[in-house]
C-alpha cells in the first residue's frame, strides 16, 4: 500500500497547540482510496515536525527516508491570515521575528 506523509509542527512561542499538527494528526491512519487491492489506495502518516531551525528539515528527510512516502505534504501555521493558503514560493531563510524552540 502507498503511503502520504502529512507533517505539521509542534507548538511553538508559548502556544498550548500548533494548528497544523492539531489539522494532519486527525488524519493519521486514514485509508485512502477504495480500489480491489492496495495499489489503488493509501494510507495517511502524519508525523510532527519540531519548531527548530535546520531540526526540522533533518527531521522531515528521516521521514522521508523510513516511510518512502508517494507523496508528502508539509503544513505549517502563517500568523495573521484569515483562511488556509497554498504556499507558493517558500524562502526559507533561517531568521523570524521570535526564536525557535531552542533558543
Amino acid at each position: 500500500m502507498r503511503t502520504v506523509l502529512l507533517t505539521g509542527f509542534e507548538p511553538f512561542e508559548s502556544e498550548p497547540i500548533n494548528p497544523s499538527w492539531e489539522a494532519v494528526r486527525a488524519l493519521d491512519g486514514v485509508r485512502i482510496g477504495n480500489g480491489p487491492d492496495d495499489l489503488d489506495a493509501a494510507i495517511i502518516v502524519a508525523r510532527q515536525l519540531p519548531c527548530v531551525f535546520g531540526a526540522a528539515n533533518d527531521a522531515l528527510a528521516d521521514l522521508v527516508d523510513a516511510i518512502n512516502p508517494v507523496l508528502v505534504i508539509a503544513v505549517g501555521q502563517a500568523g495573521g491570515r484569515p483562511e488556509m493558503s497554498v504556499e507558493r514560493v517558500a524562502i526559507n531563510v533561517d531568521d523570524a521575528r521570535i526564536a525557535d524552540n531552542a533558543g
